[in-house]
């Protein structure tokens, strides 16, 4: 049902949070379980409030926070990069596997695509995830009838 005359011609989403994970939980459970790792326990408004930033500078961000950064102090010393990247490193593995246990397809969202590709509209899409997590993403979409390719992550 291609309509020329549609004003639409294309569509782009973001993954985290649009497409999957509706609420954005796979990062702040992530986040959450990479500072209690280091004996430091964040709140979950702790850990969403730098969300949109890039995750090492959320993470130096969360350590900006008075309580955080008290209790980083007090159990391992100044906060510094080294620090930051303490946590980063211990992070990005958790992120990979928390983004496929949260990949479930936001209500709708497989309706809009189809919707969309069904009328011959473009669709495109965005994320901020790393080819790693779109590598333990993508076959759980697929599993939920999502049949999209995703190129140049």
């Amino acid at each position: 049902m291609k309509s020329d005359n549609f004003p639409i011609k294309a569509v782009v989403f973001d993954w985290a949070g649009t497409l999957i994970d509706f609420g954005s939980f796979a990062p702040i459970s992530a986040f959450v379980e990479a500072f209690a790792s280091f004996g430091v326990t964040v709140t979950i408004d702790e850990a969403r409030a730098p969300m949109g930033l890039p995750k090492r500078a959320h993470i130096a961000r969360m350590l900006e926070g008075k309580h955080v950064r008290q209790t980083w102090e007090g159990l391992h010393g100044t906060v510094d990069d080294a620090a930051i990247d303490r946590i980063y490193k211990v992070f990005l593995p958790m992120n990979e596997r928390v983004a496929a246990e949260h990949a479930t397809l936001a209500p709708g969202a497989l309706d809009t695509l189809n919707w969309l590709k069904d009328r011959g509209i473009a669709i495109g899409t965005t994320t901020g995830y790393t080819r790693c997590i779109m590598n333990h993403v993508l076959p759980e979409v697929r599993k939920q009838g999502f049949a999209g390719s995703v190129a140049n992550i």
